[in-house]
């Protein structure tokens, strides 16, 4: 009896993330208005703009929403929201300051512009380089289309 292969298979490099193809069920026009999304915030926050979580599944092909991130420096974070580390110790109490608010706000105005330019759902979060390991061990997709040399 011959055994199945898995649907999905990523390949894990040392010190790297797993990458992730687009998903069958991503349309061309989709893929686009993405790209341009991711390109958008790419420009807004400099820093590398991904696609991760379960739409990038092809098993998945009614996803509920597309999921954004974004890791900006944590002196860039302060700059915009303020202390990285209370910004963490806050999503672990539950209790919110100005911090946790701004970032907040943020996350859901550049998400229901995203949502409303393609077309879908999309949730965009921009985390701190503090809070490392949000993409440790999962598949995500570079959307933003610059390249450093």
């Amino acid at each position: 009896m011959s055994k199945k292969k898995p649907a999905i298979v990523w390949q894990y490099k040392k010190g790297r993330f797993p990458r992730a193809g687009w998903p069958k069920h991503a349309t061309a026009y989709l893929r686009k208005r993405l790209r341009s999304e991711g390109n958008g915030l790419r420009g807004l926050y400099k820093v590398p703009v991904y696609l991760v979580g379960s739409a990038l599944l092809d098993c998945n092909e009614r996803p509920r929403d597309w999921d954004i991130r974004l890791s900006i420096p944590n002196a860039e974070f302060a700059r915009r929201y303020g202390d990285p580390q209370r910004w963490i110790l806050e999503g672990h109490d539950g209790q919110w300051t100005s911090v946790r608010w701004r970032w907040s706000d943020d996350c859901v105005k550049q998400s229901q512009q995203a949502s409303a330019n393609c077309g879908v759902l999309v949730d965009v979060q921009i985390y701190p380089e503090a809070f490392n390991g949000i993409f440790t061990g999962k598949p995500r997709l570079r959307l933003d289309t610059r390249r450093t040399k």
